[in-house]
Formats: C-alpha cells, sequence, structure tokens
C-alpha cells in the first residue's frame, strides 16, 4: 500500500499500546516507521516487541528532559532529528499519544495526525498537540470542559474505557518472565513511585508515599519490585528496602509479571491502570487531582484510591483473602467485557485516512 503510518513512542506504555496497531498494520501490508525517545524502557521494548517485524523501520529520537529548560532543549533537539527522518522516510499519516514533536512537525509538513490521551490535567502536552491534531482519540469520561479549553473542537471521538485497555488485552501472564527476576508468584509488592520529572508533577522523591510505607517496614516477608523512573529514586529505596528490593531492569512486558504480584501499589497512573484491568489488587497512591479515567476504574471497584500508609498496609493485608481476590479478578473480566478496545477505536481512524490516500 502506498500509506505509510508513522508511530511515535515517547514511552514505555506507548509500546505496550500501539502493539496491536502496528502488528495490524503490518499483516494488513502497511509500511510501518516507528520513532522512539530514549527514556526509560520505552527503547528496548520497542526494539523488543516490533524489531522482528517485516516492513517496520525503528529509530530511537531524542530523550527526556527533566527540569522546564531541559524539556525546551529535548523538545528542540528531538524536532530537528525528527525532521530529518520524516523528510527522508516520507509517512502519510502519524499516530501519537499526545507527542508534541511528532504532531508539529506532522503539522508543518501537511501530514494528518491521529491523537490519542487521557490525562486532562497536563495543560501543556494537551495544549501543544490538541490543536494541530487532525483526529483526537480520549476515553469518554475526559471533560468536555477540558476538551473546549484546550482547543480540541474538532473530530474528537470519544470510546468507553480507558487507553491501557489495549496495553494488557494482547499479553498472558508468563511465569518463565518471573523466574528471571528471581521472585516467587504472590510473594512480592510491585511500586512505582510518582512522575517526578514530568511536566505535571513537581515534588521530590524522597516525599512519595511508597517511602513512608517501606520506612515503616512491611508485616510479611514481600519483595519489592520497583519500577524506577530514574537513578534518584532507586538510591532511596535502595537504602529503605536492601536485600528485599528487585529492580525490574529487564526489558519484561508489565502485563506479563503483574498477575503474579500480591499487590500493586502505583504512584504513577499507567501502569496502576493496567494492574486493575489485569484483576490484580491495586493501590493508587497519586498525590495530585485524581484523573477521570482513574475515577472511572475506582467507580468499578477496580482500584482503591489513598495516600494513607494506614489505608494501604490494610490494603496489603486484605489481599490475603483469596474470595477478595476473586472479586476483584471478577470485575476486571467484566469490565473489559463492556469497554472498548482502544486499538480497534484507533484503527477505524486509521483506516479512514489510508482509505483517502488510495484515492
Amino acid at each position: 500500500m502506498d500509506c505509510k503510518l508513522w508511530f511515535d513512542i515517547a514511552g514505555a506504555p506507548h509500546a505496550l499500546f500501539f502493539n496491536p496497531m502496528v502488528k495490524k498494520a503490518v499483516d494488513e501490508g502497511f509500511n510501518v516507521v516507528i520513532t522512539v525517545r530514549e527514556y526509560g524502557y520505552a527503547a528496548p521494548l520497542s526494539k523488543t516487541i516490533f524489531g522482528g517485524l517485516d516492513s517496520v523501520k525503528i529509530y530511537v529520537v531524542g530523550s527526556h528532559g527533566a527540569t522546564i529548560v531541559q524539556k525546551l532543549y529535548r523538545y528542540t533537539e528531538r524536532i530537528h532529528d525528527l525532521s530529518r527522518i520524516v523528510k527522508r522516510e516520507r509517512p502519510t499519516l502519524l499516530i501519537s499519544k499526545a507527542s508534541p514533536e511528532a504532531v508539529r512537525i506532522a503539522y508543518t509538513f501537511n501530514i494528518p495526525s491521529i491523537t490519542i490521551y487521557d490525562n486532562e490535567h497536563n495543560v501543556a502536552q494537551c495544549r501543544l498537540t490538541f490543536p494541530l491534531s487532525s483526529i483526537i482519540i480520549v476515553p469518554a469520561c475526559f471533560p468536555s470542559s477540558k476538551l473546549t479549553e484546550y482547543s480540541a473542537n474538532h473530530n474528537v471521538i470519544k470510546f468507553q474505557g480507558v487507553c491501557e485497555i489495549a496495553n494488557v488485552l494482547g499479553f498472558k501472564p508468563n511465569p518463565d518472565k518471573l523466574r528471571l527476576l528471581g521472585l516467587q508468584p504472590y510473594r512480592f509488592i510491585i511500586a512505582r513511585p510518582e512522575p517526578y520529572d514530568s511536566s505535571y508533577h513537581v515534588k521530590k522523591p524522597e516525599d512519595s508515599v511508597l517511602v513512608k510505607i517501606f520506612q515503616n517496614g512491611l508485616e510479611e516477608e514481600y519483595k519489592v519490585l520497583l519500577y524506577p523512573r530514574n537513578h534518584v529514586e532507586l538510591e532511596i529505596y535502595s537504602r529503605i528496602l536492601g536485600d528485599k528490593l528487585v529492580v525490574a531492569d529487564k526489558v519484561i512486558p508489565f502485563p506479563e509479571i503483574a498477575p503474579f504480584s500480591h499487590v500493586v501499589i502505583g504512584a504513577g497512573g499507567t501502569m496502576t491502570r493496567e494492574a486493575a484491568l489485569l484483576g490484580v489488587p491495586t493501590v493508587s497512591c497519586y498525590p495530585g487531582d485524581s484523573l477521570r479515567v482513574m475515577r472511572l476504574l475506582e467507580s468499578f471497584k477496580l482500584l482503591v484510591s489513598t495516600t494513607s500508609p494506614r489505608e494501604i498496609k490494610n490494603f496489603i493485608r486484605k489481599a490475603t483473602d483469596q474470595s477478595f481476590r476473586l472479586s476483584i479478578k471478577k470485575r476486571a473480566e467484566n469490565f473489559l467485557r463492556k469497554a472498548e478496545n482502544p486499538a480497534s477505536v484507533v484503527w477505524r481512524a486509521i483506516s479512514t485516512f489510508s482509505l483517502r490516500s488510495a484515492q
């Protein structure tokens, strides 16, 4: 086909989200260009998932900035490098999760773009992408007032559910991957700290609720599988947990590991929602205003939101009850049956543009 799809991946969760779409594109005969930002597990995970696919080119482009000034520098650098790739590859459609650099370039080169996003609190990212996007896809719970505020007044598609449905449906629990980390089923807790180096969160790692929980000690002999965001967090948790700490330093898709955990405690967003959809007992201890997608999952009793160390410890103890765990699992399965798969929604939008380009 003449249509060449360009997927921009700014973080590891984006690789999981776009996984079913990229593979369907290959099956349908499309050429695919994937650009990946060097940030956390994004590049190695993308290479693991997409590296063996025919008709797919992968470029690692740019890096993440921690401070506001660094973000501006990294933005301009990535704009420069991406522009050269786009001029050479000539994609006909961009699909991204609100990538400011990619959407800006697509707009400049008159390439239509599909933007998928779910964080109504990320003002900068929404303002930089929504007005320039051809189609905007958001969960139905995304506030309409925010769409208006961010100039998303055109071609908005809403779906029932959350983005992470696409992340988890393509994977199954894999005990072999668990053994790679030296962990035993249900004898470990997964912890994901806050997004301190994001544009919408500026507190310090040592102020984390997770730090307070682990400083007081765990009553049971659980290991803690930590997904750190940077070396500063890693040093803090290494001092607190000692030999109980296991660092997620292997390139393993989160949905293959999470179902074996006793509890997932997430101070971020994506992994917390993935765990909830997988039916794992999940606590969200994000310290800011809760996103609508988090409230949606909480309304279905798929997760608990609290920043109280005492309540989180009680939840950890409660998760030893098998009937409690089974009830969460059943609710998650029921939610997935009723919700829409956003991958299908995005693919319908892609198909619309591919038909246009073929005419």
